[in-house]
């Protein structure tokens, strides 16, 4: 049972560094996603798709890290939200 929880343990561990650094848990994930396809000889798109779109969104995510900045500035009067 352990051995086949393995890679949901790498998975977390990847999306733990995600929250602190998008862009090395962005770079991993689809990094991940791509160890997938070439391991793997049938094609699951409910693993693979749900990787690649986590993975995809943390790049986006730091890539526009000012502007999201600067929008939640502004829609709180450059007040920090509770």
């Amino acid at each position: 049972l352990l051995g086949d929880l393995i890679p949901a343990f790498i998975v977390f561990a990847i999306l733990v560094l995600s929250w602190k650094w998008p862009w090395i848990g962005g770079i991993l994930l689809l990094l991940g996603g791509l160890v997938y396809l070439i391991a793997n000889k049938h094609f699951d798109f409910a693993i693979f798709f749900p990787i690649l779109l986590t993975g995809t969104m943390f790049i986006l995510s730091w890539h526009y890290r000012k502007e999201i900045k600067k929008a939640r500035e502004d829609f709180f009067w450059g007040e920090e939200p509770e």
